[in-house]
This record gives structure tokens, sequence and C-alpha cells, in this order.
């Protein structure tokens, strides 16, 4: 017996789209690339996650400068004095 879960329609022949479901953060998603019973959220640059829902905090990977603070920004950072 044949596994048909992701399809649908007349003989099972019909990928069902899971990007439909919309699960994909909308704010930080590039595309949703459909698959078969499976989605991959594309996250636009500074965002991770299965659903681009986490913001990439890149103060973590700079060395902070003195007596500043470094400020996390979408894709970026910047040093407060």
């Amino acid at each position: 017996m044949f596994d048909i879960s992701g399809f649908q329609g007349q003989n099972c022949s019909e990928n069902i789209d899971d990007c439909a479901q919309g699960l994909c953060d909308p704010n930080h998603t590039l595309r949703c690339v459909d698959g078969i019973a499976s989605y991959t959220c594309v996250c636009h640059p500074g965002f991770m996650g299965v659903f681009c829902e986490i913001d990439i905090d890149e103060c973590l990977e700079h060395r902070c400068i003195e007596n500043a603070t470094c400020v996390d920004m979408a894709n970026g950072y910047r040093y407060d004095l």
C-alpha cells in the first residue's frame, strides 16, 4: 500500500499546498516552499526558525566598543554611545 499523505484529488495525484496554511511568519519570510506533506519557510536575512519567528541577535557576534551599548536590529546592529 502506498502512503498518499500530502495528496488530494482524483487518484490522489494533486499535491496539497502546505504553504496555504500560512504558518510562516509573514513579516520575516521571503517565501514558503511547498513539499510533499511539508513546507519550508525561507527567512529574510537576520531571522531564523521553522517559521522565521526568531530574530537573530547580531550583538552576540560582535564585540562591544568601550562605553557603548549594542542594539540589535533586523539583520544588523548599531552601537549607542
